[in-house]
């Protein structure tokens, strides 16, 4: 299948509403299709601009993105959320420049929609070590609800750098804070052998 029929045909799919379709579609996309879905990030439409970034999620590379970082700030719910997925998920594959987006992914914790705060905090736990400073200065300075869905990511983690910043919270006042500190700690097998931590 040629690779222009691959992306017209996922496109086909899209504004039909298939999207079984598209999504068996999105694993054909290549780096060649990178810089126009990029440039759908931009379309009018919001279903456009929600599979531009999902099957970015899956293809994109570096050049994806500073139009994912603007999609963060998308009107829409859907596609703020699956923006800041797709980074997350090329942080694996391009942690450099998806490093210097971590603070605009971090203020989706504070979305005024919850689908939008839990993706945020799911795709920080994905970007790993690279966001665990950042993640334990919002645990130290946040609001409530911040500090609790930091807690949540360095937890999901499950990696010693994150354990460090959690055990300083086991005693917290906030109870959500502490449940995903002690259970985080739990999970790695940590609470028996705290003296150990760094």
């Amino acid at each position: 299948m040629a690779r222009e029929s691959v992306a017209s045909q996922f496109w086909q799919a899209v504004s039909e509403g298939d999207d079984s379709r598209a999504e068996a579609l999105v694993a054909q996309l290549g780096a060649e299709d990178v810089p126009s879905l990029t440039e759908q990030l931009r379309s009018t439409q919001p279903d456009i601009r929600w599979w531009a970034a999902r099957a970015l999620a899956q293809v994109g590379d570096a050049r994806a993105v500073s139009g994912l970082a603007g999609a963060l700030a998308d009107p829409e719910v859907a596609v703020r959320a699956v923006a800041v997925r797709a980074l997350a998920q090329l942080s694996s594959r391009c942690p450099d420049p998806v490093r210097t987006c971590l603070p605009a992914m971090a203020a989706l914790l504070r979305d005024p929609d919850g689908l939008v705060r839990q993706a945020a905090a799911d795709a920080l736990a994905l970007c790993g070590e690279d966001a665990v400073p950042l993640l334990a200065e919002i645990l130290a300075r946040g609001s409530a609800p911040e500090r609790s869905r930091a807690a949540y990511a360095l937890r999901k983690m499950a990696c010693l750098p994150a354990a460090v910043v959690l055990y300083r919270y086991l005693d917290d006042e906030n109870l959500l804070v502490r449940t995903h500190a002690y259970e985080g700690l739990d999970d790695l097998g940590y609470l028996e052998n705290t003296l150990l931590l760094p």
